[in-house]
């Protein structure tokens, strides 16, 4: 698990090991202070995959674009698609959005961060960059 750090609790930087590295990265990019406030997140980066609308909406877009080319004789084109066809399909896009988006370098740089703590800065923590460094 990785977590990042805030000054503001609107952005956030880093990608620490620890909630304390993460305290210890803030003061260090910061110079901050005891009584100064930092804000720890937990680290949620998705794959590109994520991003991908369900199976079910690519489908229906196919529908919809069948229609549109050949009117009433595509109106029962895949409409007899089983749960389990449209989970393996899932499945198969999943794989090849993420296989496509490694291979090109265009995996997500971006995370959102959850489980946030807010953290006063103390003498102690201060010190313990001091020491480390």
């Amino acid at each position: 698990m990785k977590y990042a750090w805030s000054i503001n609790e609107e952005e956030y930087h880093g990608s620490e090991g620890s909630r304390e590295d993460a305290i210890q990265a803030a003061i260090e990019d910061n110079d901050l202070e005891p009584g100064q406030k930092v804000w720890t997140g937990v680290v949620v980066k998705e794959p590109a995959s994520y991003y991908l609308k369900s199976a079910r909406h690519l489908i229906e877009d196919m529908q919809e674009r069948a229609y549109d080319d050949a009117a009433e004789y595509a109106e029962n084109w895949l409409t007899k698609v089983t749960p389990e066809q449209e989970s393996e399909l899932e499945l198969s896009l999943h794989a090849a959005i993420n296989e496509w988006a490694e291979k090109h370098g265009h995996q997500p740089q971006f995370y959102t961060v959850t489980d946030t703590v807010e953290h006063d800065v103390t003498p102690a923590d201060v010190q313990a960059l001091a020491e480390a460094q």
